[in-house]
């Protein structure tokens, strides 16, 4: 059985970003079997399609962002038997 969700992806800050935050993702999976979960994140300029970084925190940059560009975070939960489920979020 793959990882189970707990709750929705979250970025923060919520408010007051700009071309030069920090950003962080944060999710909560579990594993109905009882064995180890791992998260992997990926970043992604959803208004450009490009990909910006595979951390829980991503530093923004002018080369990487504009004003306005909608920034999503794909977390992706995997158990120890490799079966996985994802969850993304978007951040205008």
């Amino acid at each position: 059985v793959p990882p189970v969700f707990s709750a929705s992806a979250v970025i923060s800050p919520s408010s007051g970003v700009t071309t030069t935050s920090t950003l962080g993702c944060s999710a909560t999976a579990t594993d109905p079997d009882g064995t180890a979960v791992s998260l992997s994140y990926q970043w992604e300029n959803s208004s450009t399609g490009m990909i910006l970084g595979g951390n829980d925190f991503l530093v923004l940059n002018p080369y990487l962002s504009s004003p306005g560009d909608e920034i999503s975070c794909l977390v992706i939960a995997t158990d120890a038997g490799g079966e996985c489920d994802n969850l993304s979020f978007c951040d205008p």
